[in-house]
């Protein structure tokens, strides 16, 4: 009897060791959710949309930019205060040499019929930089017609565009001379900003070369 019971002993042992040896299934992973891609199979909108497909690229120069309600880039504030017939005198230069002029409030009566304000931007005595805000009452309704319809009065490339991910502002580029962009971000006007960007790139670098020098 007692060898039957050593027996029995030894056997349940052995069965225990056997389960404890037997690999187990391990539990399964729940699966995260996938992040949505930025570009799903039904996005298809060009990046480059012109209003015009028609257009040419645009070839204008410096020396060809419109004069529009009395601004021309590359003018001195005298030769402009001659066309707006106020002093135009821009503030001391900042730290990247560059000076500015607002006509606004204070000399309304020199602004163009339907122009809110324009700001001026000087670098080396020359305007290479402006913004004209313009009267609209439903900007975002007439944002392409506008840009076309101000090329064609002052007869300049209709090759305006947008671009998928900005839908609230159109631009024209004239290759490493000009860039116009137009935009409606104000319910209440329309603002058209212009560059000389050969200037522009000169501010740019001095912007750089004075970060350079700050201690860090």
């Amino acid at each position: 009897m007692k060898n039957l019971t050593l027996l029995l002993k030894v056997f349940l042992l052995s069965v225990s060791g056997l389960a404890q040896m037997t690999p187990q299934p391990k539990p399964g992973r729940v699966p995260r959710p996938q992040r949505p891609t930025a570009v799903t199979e039904t996005s298809r909108e060009p990046v480059y949309i012109p209003l015009d497909p028609t257009a040419a690229p645009c070839q204008m120069t410096v020396a060809d930019a419109p004069t529009i309600n009395g601004v021309k880039l590359g003018l001195t504030p005298d030769e402009l205060g001659k066309a707006f017939k106020i002093k135009i005198t821009p503030g001391a230069p900042n730290a990247v040499e560059v000076s500015t002029f607002s006509v606004e409030e204070k000399n309304k009566s020199a602004l163009p019929s339907g122009i809110n304000s324009i700001y001026l931007n000087f670098f080396s005595n020359r305007l290479y930089s402006a913004k004209i805000d313009f009267d609209n009452a439903s900007p975002k309704k007439t944002l392409d017609k506008f840009a076309l319809a101000l090329s064609e009065k002052y007869k300049f490339s209709k090759a305006w565009f947008r671009t998928a991910a900005v839908v609230n502002d159109v631009y024209l580029f004239c290759p490493r001379e000009l860039r116009f962009e137009i935009n409606s971000r104000n319910e209440d006007v329309l603002q058209l900003q212009m560059t000389e960007l050969k200037t522009l790139d000169q501010v740019i670098q001095k912007r750089k070369e004075i970060n350079r020098s700050k201690p860090q």
